[in-house]
């Protein structure tokens, strides 16, 4: 009898798990009959869609990343196409007035599936719900205006005497190597420097990682970037056994760097408290933020600590990197750039708020740099409603991702979008350019808050690093990316220089 109860229920819960595996097989089948009218790549199978494809194009390609092959498969499918991870489909919005539609006129909001695993990371909090993944528009509008006093131009202004300071160090650091033959990979040396200028204007601190080589803080970034990028693409991350010592590492790199925030907060915390005189810094507003409202604990500082820190160097970094590499391909632009500079800077070292202005040229440069190698390739949002994009009706529920790589690199909006020209940034011809063909910085509500922080930085940076040194990029040295979240140099921009 007890054996015949047994088999019974056995034969139940076989059932029962088929029903289930059944059901699941019908909606994925509903789904592919949903998505069938929108172009897009052949799907590899029924249930991993087209991650094999994915995985195959990610080992026999140079350049690494999603990015790119959504931009291959966007040569091939048009400006909106789907394509499948596994069994949820994405569809890839390459055109700038669905970007219009997407990120300003709809206000989109960020798609929490995939901000979700940027909060958090194998299991640990990492960004958490900082203003970079928080998904509730409402919420991300009340920490955004807290912190939008801190990115104003009136108060970066006053921040050149710093930009500056750190310049010096960053500059007197690469004399040490600056004999013409030592090889120097300027990828890590950007990050080095705009960690220390993000520590300092945005928080009051000095890291001192440009002269401290064994500095545990630029590897837990990268670390930490890394490990997002895995987690992102990996939903089966805690199945992964051989993974786990690498897991383990991204742990390890994210709770460095919350202790590391925590710390920071409440030195500040107490300073305010004590009265002393302290910045009216991002980390001001980021406190001020707790003190109105007393729902925000601990945890919520960190993550908008961690996320601006994060963020605002990682970017920044690798617009330089590209940019000086685009500068030592075309000599001429490099020499334009250096008589600009003597002209506006004179006999000064230095680089004040009133000269940022009158860097015209330099400025093109930059903005030249950011069109081609956009540090971020795109954003991603879910369509609430039923909409249509182009000739095609995009079901509601569907993440979307809006490429601002595909847009800026095509020659539909594009002359010669291979080319790097800074004069398609020029006063005579930049008015023709469009907001929604050219947004590094992402467009709307939600564009990128640093952006303004960025420019400044890069210009200081730029201007006196090419006044220093004369540079020669190492042979074999090209542009191809490689991405963890953001989009770096994957050779590194190794270079020899000696002193001008």
């Amino acid at each position: 009898m007890a054996l015949t109860l047994l088999t019974y229920s056995a034969l139940f819960l076989i059932l029962l798990l088929f029903l289930g595996f059944l059901s699941f097989v019908l909606h994925v089948h509903h789904q592919h009959l949903r998505y069938a009218h929108i172009p897009g790549p052949p799907r590899d199978s029924f249930f991993t869609g087209n991650i094999p494809s994915i995985r195959r194009e990610k080992r026999r390609a140079q350049d690494k990343g999603m990015t790119i092959i959504w931009m291959n498969w966007y040569r091939q499918y048009g400006s909106v196409y789907v394509t499948w991870i596994y069994f949820i489909p994405v569809v890839i919005l390459s055109d700038p007035d669905m970007a219009k539609k997407a990120l300003i006129t709809l206000n989109l909001p960020k798609a929490e599936r995939v901000y979700s695993k940027l909060s958090n990371v194998f299991g640990h909090r990492a960004s958490g719900q900082g203003i970079l993944t928080e998904v509730d528009h409402e919420v991300w509008r009340r920490k955004r205006a807290m912190l939008n006093p801190a990115f104003h131009r009136r108060y970066l202004m006053n921040l050149m005497d710093a930009f500056n300071s750190i310049c010096d160090d960053f500059l007197e650091n690469l004399r040490k190597y600056a004999d013409g033959k030592t090889p120097v990979r300027m990828v890590n040396e950007f990050g080095r420097v705009t960690l220390d200028i993000i520590g300092k204007v945005g928080f009051g601190i000095n890291l001192n990682i440009i002269g401290n080589p064994d500095s545990a803080f630029p590897s837990a970034v990268s670390k930490t970037l890394e490990g997002m990028q895995a987690n992102l693409q990996n939903p089966f991350w805690m199945f992964q056994i051989s993974a786990f010592p690498f897991q383990n590492s991204v742990i390890d790199a994210i709770k460095y760097l919350r202790v590391f925030a925590k710390n920071v907060i409440k030195e500040r915390c107490l300073a305010l408290q004590n009265r002393d005189e302290t910045p009216s810094d991002i980390l001001e507003h980021i406190v001020k933020e707790a003190q109105e409202n007393s729902e925000i604990n601990m945890d919520d500082l960190v993550d908008n600590f961690l996320t601006i820190f994060i963020a605002g160097q990682e970017t920044t970094s690798n617009q330089l990197s590209f940019t000086l590499y685009e500068i030592l391909k075309q000599p001429m632009i490099e020499e334009r750039i250096l008589k600009e500079v003597d002209k506006v800077l004179g006999h000064r070292e230095t680089v004040e708020y009133e000269d940022l202005g009158q860097l015209q040229y330099l400025d093109q440069t930059l903005k030249e740099a950011l069109r081609k190698h956009p540090p971020v390739g795109g954003t991603q949002r879910i369509l609430q409603k039923e909409d249509v994009f182009g000739d095609y009706k995009i079901p509601a529920k569907t993440p979307v991702v809006v490429s601002s790589y595909n847009v800026q690199k095509s020659p539909e909006f594009w002359e010669s979008p291979d080319d790097f020209d800074p004069d398609r940034f020029s006063p005579s011809r930049k008015d023709a350019i469009s907001q929604f063909v050219f947004f590094p910085f992402s467009l709307g509500p939600r564009s990128c808050i640093g952006k303004t922080l960025a420019q400044f930085e890069a210009k200081v940076l730029m201007a006196r690093l090419l006044r220093e040194f004369k540079f020669e990029i190492l042979p074999g040295q090209t542009d191809q990316v490689e991405e963890n979240l953001t989009l770096k140099p994957r050779d590194g921009v190794m270079c020899t220089f000696t002193q001008r």
